[in-house]
């Protein structure tokens, strides 16, 4: 098995955005909490679907991939996700020790779109994911900044074959090369690690305001 990674320089490209007031607030209710750690997410606002989670102290049965995830029950047709997230942490041996939040049609690494950070590098990218039919998976990066531990405001657009991402109003970059519209998504947000040997004491991600317009 091969993945091939491809790594845009980071082009600019100006996009027309919808009013972050005319966004829609992902149902709390329609959240479920999956982890291998026994502490549930530190939940902020229902109203808002915000939570807080904890990156895992070690892995898995030693080795096996350790998460604290939260996933959307429904799926979603999604024009644009708009969150805000707060990443917190640097160590980490293999760069899937990392935070993400993502939307992804099932099974996952199907197609995927979101943005992810591991706490090896500390650099915040926006990402694809797309499996042509019996093929392996492709996964598109953009690098957006790196993280200073503060809070972001992120909004990313799907339009036709071009996916933007764009961090506290700014400049937006941008992922071309396969169409992501017209599919319905379950939104997810995940801190995982595959490796031991470092302490993740302290460790965690934030995310509030997660909202998203679909194309109707």
């Amino acid at each position: 098995m091969f993945i091939i990674f491809i790594i845009i320089s980071g082009s600019f490209s100006i996009i027309e955005t919808a009013a972050r007031d005319d966004l829609l607030t992902f149902p709390f209710t329609d959240f479920a909490f999956y982890s291998t750690i026994s502490r549930e997410p530190v939940l902020r606002d229902p109203s808002d679907c915000s939570w807080v989670l904890e990156m895992p102290s070690r892995t898995y049965h030693d080795g096996t991939l350790a998460f604290s995830d939260v996933v959307s029950n429904s799926e979603y047709v999604i024009e644009k996700l708009s969150f805000d997230v707060q990443m917190v942490g640097s160590g980490g041996l293999d760069r899937l020790d990392e935070y993400a939040v993502f939307a992804s049609v099932q099974p996952y690494n199907t197609l995927e779109f979101g943005i992810r950070m591991s706490v090896s590098d500390g650099v915040v990218k926006g990402y694809t994911i797309h499996t042509p039919y019996g093929q392996d998976y492709i996964i598109r990066e953009v690098d957006l900044f790196k993280n200073n531990e503060l809070r972001h405001h992120y909004e990313i657009m799907v339009q036709d074959t071009r996916v933007s991402f764009t961090v506290d109003g700014g400049s937006p970059k941008y992922i071309e090369g396969y169409s992501f519209g017209d599919e319905k998504y379950n939104l997810i947000a995940t801190a995982h690690r595959v490796t031991d040997g470092w302490s993740s004491s302290g460790f965690f991600m934030l995310i509030e305001n997660l909202k998203y317009s679909d194309d109707d």
